[in-house]
């Protein structure tokens, strides 16, 4: 899309410019016959030469000057896979679509973007990241201005915390309810519960930092299981709720009764 000026010098004679866009076939360009010549706006390369005839001297061509075009910078498409990535790990930055040399950057906000030192393959391994990063191709096409690719946002999933679990109350009697509390987890919540604090079901729908039980009538177990976007899962501690049996007040008997005067008996609590 620019265009460029052709000198001819140490010649001795009369000009007329040629030009070709192979080297192998030039044709005389109309008017063309000045010392410089300007030529149009290319796109590709092109080769000009001038033909130099003095007087009835046989005419010589001059050496060629090659304009070399370089294409139009073309920024590309950059993308990241495995993408998001869990805390501590990498990933791959791969850049598409781009026509020109390249020069990756990096920025931790986005806005300020800085190069990284011999990253200039279409590909690049990234370093452990512990926090979302953002990262571009510069791309130039020879003696072309510049241009950015897309940016490619590498999301870094905080390592999963699970927390402690805990009932209030607890103990309780049979047949009351309490509340389980998470606290201290990082990621989302799948509360689970067990007769026997060895196999353990995901309760339905149960996935807030708190979690009313239904209605108890032995101990169980509760825990949660807590997942920080793709890192892996990891279980909270466990929430033992005591349920403790319905108080039974029982029947008293005297024996041996009735008695006499000045006697003792024995009073007698069962099934309480």
């Amino acid at each position: 899309g620019s265009s460029t000026t052709i000198t001819l010098a140490g010649n001795t004679g009369t000009i007329q410019w040629q030009n070709s866009p192979d080297n192998i076939t030039f044709t005389n360009i109309g008017g063309a016959t000045a010392s410089t010549y300007a030529t149009p706006v290319l796109t590709s390369t092109t080769y000009y030469r001038a033909e130099v005839t003095n007087g009835v001297c046989a005419t010589t061509n001059s050496t060629i000057a090659t304009v070399t075009v370089n294409p139009t910078s073309v920024g590309g498409t950059a993308s990241a896979s495995p993408n998001p990535i869990c805390s501590g790990s990498t990933t791959t930055i791969t850049l598409a679509g781009n026509t020109g040399t390249k020069q990756w950057q990096t920025s931790p906000d986005n806005i300020t973007f800085t190069n990284i030192p011999g990253a200039i393959a279409s590909t690049y391994a990234t370093p452990v990241l512990t926090s979302t990063t953002y990262y571009r191709a510069v791309v130039t096409s020879g003696v072309c201005a510049s241009a950015n690719s897309t940016t490619a946002t590498v999301t870094v999933n905080p390592t999963t915390v699970a927390g402690t679990a805990s009932a209030s109350p607890n103990p309780i009697c049979s047949g009351s309810s309490t509340t389980i509390t998470l606290a201290g987890n990082t990621g989302t919540i799948q509360w689970q519960s067990s007769p026997d604090n060895i196999t353990f079901t995901n309760i339905g729908g149960a996935t807030l930092s708190t979690y009313v039980t239904p209605v108890l009538a032995s101990t169980t177990y509760y825990l949660a299981v807590v997942t920080s976007g793709v890192c892996p899962s990891a279980n909270s501690t466990t929430a033992t709720v005591t349920v403790d049996p319905t108080t039974v007040a029982g029947t008293a008997s005297a024996s041996p009764n009735p008695i006499c005067s000045g006697s003792t008996t024995t009073i007698t609590l069962a099934g309480n």
